[in-house]
Parts: structure tokens; sequence; C-alpha cells
């Protein structure tokens, strides 16, 4: 019988993993509020419609990867792949890799933003996102418990802070009379890019769950997904209210958070500059620490592996934050939709199979 001190540890390990959940999902884009304006258009009904199925995808497809590693007793979503694809795997694989790579080059980007936003720097050197892909990767070194420790003392930082933002700049008499400031879209169209949403950030975000599933049983997965998804729920739904409530100062802003928390005082212009470098130093790590994993099957020397990834991605990352968030983020969204629908046919084989094979009378 477990005691006290042995639940108290397993709650707490609960609690860092859903806090882990949080901060792959809470990255540039997100705590900007740039992709929230960008897949989240429509009626205030309609918003509430797409909300809403956001919250259920994400608690399913989280639940989806805690137990599928667990049933194929593997940790590596790469390995995983290898069972779920087989001969076309390999090809797969190397999408899956170039999507990490595209969203390390999204943080670098949103770096660069961020510094000519609330710094000013537009120099030619991008010295900012430099330093942060160095402190990136030598996080990633301390392998998963440092990324769990990293993310619990950050992720409530952040959440604390866009809760502050979003309340200063919401009123009664805002939500009374808001009427919509952009085109929006119908409901098939608004719910689509919210599946498209989900499914983006599942597929980067599914080898940390497969990870951290791995060791942790039924209660654990079920408190880690429940707190991930409704912090993550509650954040989106309050960034977009109040995004949406202030779109006329916002609707041109690559970092719309940024501005709004600007206009509030001095000392917020710089707390915004300092948590939006929280929330993109976590999803750098989140992208960082799997696309490593798979290529030291490749590459031995880890500081050549840094240094390809390094390169690569600031490569990528000048094509600009607005245009990766606008256009190579639904295409993603879209392979994460179809790759989540074929891994919960497969956990779905896989259970009913193992259920025939308990059942099935011995001689």
């Amino acid at each position: 019988m477990a005691t006290k001190k042995q639940k108290f540890a397993d709650t707490l390990y609960a609690v860092k993993v859903g806090l882990l959940f949080v901060g792959t999902i809470v990255g540039a884009g997100f705590a900007s509020g740039k992709e929230i304006l960008t897949f989240f258009s429509g009626s205030p009904l309609t918003l509430i419609a797409a909300v809403t199925v956001a919250g259920i995808f994400f608690y399913s497809s989280c639940m989806l990867f805690f137990r599928l590693g667990k049933r194929l007793k593997c940790d590596d979503l790469f390995c995983i792949n290898k069972i779920l694809l087989r001969r076309y795997s390999k090809i797969f694989n190397i999408f899956l890799a170039l999507c990490y790579l595209t969203l390390i080059a999204a943080m670098l980007a949103a770096t660069d933003a961020l510094a000519a936003e609330s710094a000013g720097y537009k120099g030619a050197f991008p010295i900012f996102s430099v330093l942060i892909l160095i402190l990136g990767i030598a996080l990633t070194r301390k392998g998963i418990t440092g990324i769990l420790k990293i993310n619990s003392l950050l992720v409530p930082l952040i959440v604390f802070f866009i809760f502050a933002v979003c309340f200063y700049w919401l009123s009664p008499q805002q939500i009374a009379s808001y009427t919509a400031g952009r085109e929006t879209t119908a409901f098939f169209d608004t719910i689509l890019h919210a599946a498209l949403y989900v499914g983006m950030n599942m597929l980067l975000t599914s080898a940390l769950l497969i990870k951290t599933g791995i060791t942790a049983n039924a209660s654990q997965k079920k408190i880690s997904a429940t707190i991930g998804t409704i912090i993550i729920i509650a954040l989106l739904a309050l960034i977009l209210i109040t995004l949406l409530l202030n779109y006329s100062l916002v609707s041109d802003s690559e970092m719309p958070m940024v501005v709004l928390a600007v206009q509030i005082s001095p000392v917020f212009s710089a707390l915004s500059a300092l948590i939006l470098c929280f929330a993109i130093f976590l999803t750098l790590l989140s992208a960082l620490y799997p696309l490593e994993n798979y290529l030291s099957a490749y590459i031995s020397n880890a500081d050549i592996t840094a240094i390809i990834i390094g390169a690569a991605a600031f490569l990528v990352s000048r094509v600009g934050f607005s245009y990766i968030i606008t256009y190579i983020y639904p295409l993603q969204g879209l392979i994460g939709i179809a790759f989540i629908a074929f891994c919960a046919v497969f956990n779905g084989e896989l259970k009913n199979k193992r259920k025939a094979q308990n059942s099935s009378p011995t001689f």
C-alpha cells in the first residue's frame, strides 16, 4: 500500500508532467497571441464551440500518447513510428524531424521579432536568438529531468503574467459592446482551424508525452492531461477574448500580447519581453530534445549535432515568424490530425487484441 509520501511524490510528478504539456504548447506563437489570432476566428458562439473542441482534442490526444508508449513498451517517438508505419517510417521520421527543425526556427524567428518589437534591436547579427539556442542546447544535455524542472519553474510565471495582462485589458463594458473587428469565418472552417491548431501542437508534443508517459501510472496520466488541458484552454480563451476586444490595437502586430503589455506600463513592457523569452525557451526545448535524440543515431558527436541543428534552424528562421505560423503550421496541423487518427486506430486495435488474448481460455 502506497504511503502518503509516495502518493505526494506521484502527484507532484503528475503536476510536473502537466506543466511540461503546457510549456510545450505555450510557446512564442501562443503567448504572443499570434497563433491564436491566426487559427481562431468566427462569431462568439462559433468560437466557444471551437475552444471546446480544442479542449476535448487536447485531452484525448494527450492521453493517447501517454498510453501508446506504455502499450508498445517504447519511450521514443521515432522508434514507435517504426512499429506504426513500418516501411514508411523513415519518410515520416524525416518529415517529423523537419517539423521539429521548423519549430526551432520559429522560436528563433520569434526571438528576433521580440528583440525588434520590445528592445528595438534590428541588427544584422541575431544575438538574442543565438543566446537562447545555446541555453537550450545546454539544458537538453540534462535530459528529461532537467526539462521537467525548468517547466515547473517557468510555466507558472508565464500563466500568471498572461492572466495579469488579459485582466487589465478586459472590462464588462467592452464585452457588452463587442462587435467583430475583423472578418470571421464559417462554423465548419472555424472548427477545422481549431483542429489543425491542436493537430500541429500535439504532433510536436507527442515525443515528450510518450517519454514521460512510459513511467506514469493511470492516475498520474489523467492528472497530467487534466491539468495541462485546463490551463491551456483557459489561457487560449482568455487571450482570444482579450485580443478580439482590442483588435484595433493589435491587428497589424507580429506579437499582439506584447503590444498590450507595453501600453500598461514600462514595468509590464520589460516583463512581457522576459516572459515571452521564457515561453520561447520552453517550446525550443520541446523541439530540440527529440530532434537531438533522432540525429544521435546518425551523428555520434553531440556538439556537431548541435551545430547542424543551429545552422539549419537559423537558415529556416530567416523566412520570418509570421510566415512560419501562417503557412507552415497549418500544413503540419493537417499531418498532425492524420497522425493522431492513425495512432488512435492502432491503439484501439492493440487494446482489443490484448483483451482478446487475456480472455481466451488456457488449457
